[in-house]
């Protein structure tokens, strides 16, 4: 095998999630994943139930700590939308530091992640219909240690919007963008999962504003890159499957880093790491692969949200 280190760069990624998926019950978490407020893979569907981690007639827990969860629509220029249909959380004391003294809350993002808008912020009353401007909601729970109550049974739909996502964009794997050559710069604005959530495995706890990219080895050798966000304080994360793997069978991540990086921002591959995968306590970069060329690659970028 020939000494080469293919090295691509991608200096300018403004990135965005999930399964397709229908008319099934979902449950919110109750611990976050990886030291991470995110508790489950984000959700694309058009329709399904909404039920606090007890479920059908059971209370929920205490001391759930502001674990996140995710849903997405799966169809171009729709918006999703939670209509609450029982809703008991009035839990309130005035020692409690929830919005309106509620000790337990629920809050709600219009959006794929906590950087949203908030839509929903209480306890005391039910939230009634929310329905997002654009194709996500993100739900957020927090309980104390002392009333557990019924929680809430929510009818997640969707409806026809003027800013729901687009289909055809590189969000989603099946368009992602060609890479040619090195040190290659692109202006990726990602603003949502795309129509579907995929590249949940191993480090990588789903799509939040992602972009997918495929590349094909010229020449047989080792593989490097060094994703250089435009801005330092960016924080990407990445997937890289392969390799010669399909859209719909990604597998796992064959290097992975879900590291929370300071300084220069960048993230990649070197010839100096020994790791494969590594979680928010990496450092950025995980160990160069051996490549042969006519080789195929998928590579997924996504913007940090603890």
């Amino acid at each position: 095998m020939s000494d080469i280190f293919n090295t691509i760069k991608i200096f300018t990624l403004l990135t965005m999630i999930n399964t397709c998926v229908s008319a099934q019950t979902y449950t919110h978490p109750t611990t976050g994943q990886q030291s991470t407020f995110i508790g489950s893979c984000p959700v694309t569907l058009n329709s399904g139930t909404y039920y606090d981690n007890g479920g059908v007639g059971g209370n929920y827990s205490a001391n759930i700590n502001n674990v996140t969860r995710t849903f997405c629509v799966n169809e171009a220029d729709k918006c999703l939308r939670a209509t609450f249909t029982s809703y008991s959380m009035n839990d309130t004391y005035f020692l409690c530091f929830g919005p309106g003294n509620c000790c337990d809350y629920l809050t709600i993002y219009d959006g794929p992640d906590t950087n949203s808008p908030i839509l929903y912020n209480n306890c005391t009353t039910s939230p009634g219909t929310i329905t997002a401007s654009s194709g996500c909601l993100t739900f957020k729970f927090v309980t104390d240690g002392s009333v557990q109550l019924a929680g809430w049974a929510a009818s997640l739909s969707t409806v026809t919007c003027a800013n729901g996502p687009d289909d055809n964009t590189n969000s989603d794997c099946a368009f992602a963008t060609p890479i040619y050559t090195a040190n290659t710069s692109f202006v990726d604005a990602a603003s949502g999962v795309g129509l579907t959530a995929e590249g949940c495995a191993d480090c990588t706890l789903g799509e939040i504003n992602s972009n997918w990219y495929k590349f094909t080895i010229a020449s047989s050798g080792t593989l490097g890159f060094t994703l250089n966000p435009n801005q330092n304080s960016d924080d990407f994360n990445f997937g890289l499957f392969g390799p010669n793997v399909g859209c719909g069978a990604l597998g796992n991540p064959i290097r992975c880093s879900r590291a929370s990086v300071s300084g220069s921002g960048n993230t990649g591959i070197n010839s100096t790491s020994l790791d494969v995968s590594e979680d928010v306590a990496g450092d950025g970069f995980v160990s160069e692969l051996n490549v042969l060329a006519g080789e195929t690659y998928y590579l997924m970028v996504d913007a940090s949200v603890s």
